[in-house]
């Protein structure tokens, strides 16, 4: 099964995320693949295809690591795409938290120990807003509006199963993992 670690939304951040995805394609024209709201996530670790069997060891370690944090407060702060401004394939909105660095940190070391390879490309914590060969994006418009003014609480993370269906890939939450209850820290 194809699998990845995440974190979900709120109803509200994803209507903020569905407003900023109108926002680009009216105003600016950007072009692109625009993701459905079941869709945007925030990725801690992608694992790709594992076995069902390894799926129990991965529930465990994600539960250990869960109860190390606390909730935490990410704030959006950004557009970007990936990989350059010549060639964008990805548009996404970046957030930022140190914790949530702490977070995926964990996340990866806590996975490798149970043989799960480790990414080798650093980690930069974003929400695909549209994908497939971006037409329309500039500089210009990654520059404009770049305070978003939304934070949210990340309370939980999740570990999802993605499906392809009728050509699309679908998203199923197979795991909830719920930080140990105290204060929000940013």
């Amino acid at each position: 099964m194809r699998i990845f670690v995440s974190i979900g939304w709120s109803k509200e951040t994803i209507a903020f995320l569905q407003t900023w995805q109108v926002k680009l394609q009216q105003e600016y024209g950007i072009k692109g693949y625009w993701r459905i709201p079941n869709n945007l996530h925030l990725t801690l670790k992608f694992l790709g295809e594992v076995r069902e069997l390894k799926v129990q060891d991965i529930h465990k370690t994600l539960k250990e690591v869960s109860s190390q944090f606390c909730p935490f407060e990410i704030i959006f702060q950004e557009l970007g795409v990936f990989p350059t401004i010549k060639a964008p394939r990805i548009l996404w909105m970046g957030v930022q938290s140190t914790v949530l660095i702490s977070l995926q940190i964990a996340i990866e070391s806590a996975l490798r120990n149970i043989g799960i390879p480790p990414e080798f490309r650093s980690y930069q914590p974003h929400i695909t807003l549209a994908s497939g060969g971006i037409d329309g994006i500039n500089e210009n418009i990654l520059r404009k509006d770049r305070k978003f003014l939304r934070t949210e609480t990340v309370a939980t993370f999740e570990l999802i199963q993605s499906v392809k269906e009728r050509g699309c890939h679908i998203y199923h939450s197979i795991g909830s993992y719920p930080l140990k209850k105290g204060d929000a820290t940013i």
